[in-house]
């Protein structure tokens, strides 16, 4: 019989991003977060950085040390057969919804600038 289980996927570094963020406006440190999740400052470091996949277990806690809503901190970071390029594109859409003509101008010559970098054989980590 084949495993129907469903599995998602999260968006890690965006996640991670958002715990930091939650972290410092609750004005913890790695250490304390740590101390409150029982795991190590490590593992905190990791999680921030996207380079470590949370359980629903430890998902759960995070969103209890910070006092919020998991659904409101898993939203917009649960890929669920949506792929990555169109979801990015929505986040991007949303940042520039609350930037000055200006800082839109500014935004999209950096950008033009990273695909002619890009173009010229760099390498996504070279940039």
């Amino acid at each position: 019989m084949p495993n129907r289980e469903k599995r998602f996927k999260y968006d890690a570094m965006l996640l991670g991003e958002r715990i930091a963020m939650h972290r410092s406006q609750a004005r913890m440190t790695q250490e304390q977060l740590a101390e409150k999740l029982d795991v190590s400052v490590a593992s905190v470091s990791h999680i921030e950085n996207g380079k470590m996949v949370c359980d629903l277990n430890l998902l759960v806690g995070l969103a209890n040390a910070f006092e919020v809503d998991l659904c409101e901190m898993l939203r917009g970071v649960v890929l669920m057969g949506v792929d990555s390029s169109s979801y990015l594109t929505k986040e991007i859409a949303t940042e520039f919804e609350g930037l000055t003509i200006s800082e839109k101008r500014f935004v999209h010559g950096v950008i033009k600038l990273l695909r002619q970098e890009h173009q010229r054989g760099l390498s996504d980590d070279d940039i």
